[in-house]
């Protein structure tokens, strides 16, 4: 009886405390349904239309058959341009101004008569299993269509090839076969001749089709996850160790301590700014390094450009951590507003989906959340082995804008106290 009657108290007291704290409850309870309901509403729940560039013999029928589907297979292909040069075109994939490059054959009809099938070429330039599904789909419906438009063609000039017979046979029954005439028949027999000898299935696909991506070696789907972990675990420890060292402080009394001596706030932030991303820049090295060595996460690119990006990272997770702090009156406030960061970084950062499947204005949303260039970055440098493109400029502003909310919260703080 003694024991249920101490439980009660303890169990009252903490009621207690968190009746005490309401921002705590809302945090709690009204943070992640707002995180969730953000996300359902900025998800788009349907196939994303690839930027389309073509790449084909100019004043060809494939412009022409291009041009007339456009808008039949628009809810998956976009066509950007028609162009015959095929650097130009992969260059434009390189740099993220289109999605994929179609390569259309030339000679296809005479490959048809020879009983051959062409093949399209379809190139990517993306990492990501799931996007090259889509992908594998899109090359499905553009050799669909193609093959639609070569197979009307075909029959085009078969009916005119027998409106040609029908018309000699007509000429040959009312007067004698001209010279000219007879050699246009022998024409006209010969290429029949060749269309009988055709495959039916070679005469109804005369196309084939293969996605190839810019990355040559495939990318599996733990070594496409690998860095998207790395990146949101060193945020969430960037976050969560400033937030409750500056709350552990002020709940100890230092920051009354540092603002009656002769410390700044300027020099207090820094100082936390230079410990803290040190204790995390380490952390995610060693995670970076252990991937790499023990899981099998393939590492191509500029260890440099590697470094640059995790200490951009940690400088920008400590510099939200310690504004999220000037905000928290207590440890358990600031847990869970570091917990309720990682969930948005969760859905919001290109971690779990590809941030073009989320719907304007709840895009913007990755602009504040460091992780979301970092895990782009680490991406690019480990397996596409390229550089870290404006990442490090992004987690540099993210960095600086951080430092100073936090620095002028705290200021605040230290005039109203």
């Amino acid at each position: 009886m003694t024991i249920l009657v101490e439980a009660l108290v303890i169990a009252r007291k903490e009621l207690t405390e968190l009746a005490r704290q309401p921002k705590v409850l809302l945090l709690i309870v009204l943070g992640p349904f707002v995180v969730l309901a953000a996300f359902g509403v900025g998800y788009r729940n349907e196939e994303v239309a690839l930027r389309t560039v073509f790449v084909g013999p100019l004043d060809s029928p494939y412009e022409e058959a291009v041009n007339r589907y456009a808008d039949a297979i628009e809810a998956y292909i976009v066509p950007v341009a028609f162009t015959s040069d095929f650097l130009a075109a992969t260059e434009d994939l390189r740099a993220d101004r289109t999605d994929i490059v179609i390569v259309l054959p030339p000679g296809v009809e005479a490959a048809t008569l020879e009983g051959r099938r062409s093949e399209i070429a379809v190139i990517h330039n993306s990492i990501d299993p799931i996007e090259q599904i889509g992908i594998d789909f899109a090359t499905e419906v553009a050799v669909r269509e193609l093959n639609a438009t070569v197979v009307s063609a075909t029959l085009d000039e078969l009916l005119a090839t027998a409106r040609t017979v029908d018309n000699i046979v007509d000429v040959q029954l009312e007067t004698r076969l001209a010279p000219d005439e007879r050699a246009e028949l022998d024409d006209v027999r010969a290429l029949v001749d060749k269309v009988l000898e055709l495959e039916a299935g070679t005469l109804a696909r005369p196309f084939t089709g293969d996605a190839e991506s810019l990355v040559r070696t495939f990318v599996r789907p733990e070594q496409h996850v690998a860095p998207g972990a790395t990146g949101l675990l060193i945020q969430h420890l960037g976050v969560s160790i400033a937030a409750l060292s500056l709350v552990r402080d002020d709940r100890r009394g230092l920051l009354t301590d540092y603002r009656l001596g002769p410390a700044s706030v300027v020099s207090v932030m820094l100082g936390k700014l230079l410990s803290l991303s040190g204790i995390t820049l380490v952390a995610g090295s060693l995670m970076t390094s252990l991937q790499v060595v023990f899981l099998d996460i393939p590492f191509r690119g500029s260890v440099l450009d590697a470094a640059l990006v995790l200490i951009g990272l940690a400088t920008a997770s400590v510099s939200f951590g310690l504004a999220l702090a000037t905000l928290s009156r207590s440890e358990l406030y600031a847990t869970q507003s570091a917990m309720i960061v990682l969930l948005i970084a969760l859905f919001f950062s290109g971690f779990l989906l590809d941030l073009d499947r989320i719907r304007p204005p709840f895009d913007a949303i990755a602009n504040i959340i460091p992780a979301a260039p970092a895990i782009a970055a680490l991406r690019n440098i480990q397996l596409r082995g390229t550089g870290s493109g404006s990442a490090i400029l992004v987690l540099a502003i993210q960095s600086i804008l951080g430092m100073g909310a936090a620095s002028l919260l705290l200021a605040r703080r230290w005039r109203t106290s």
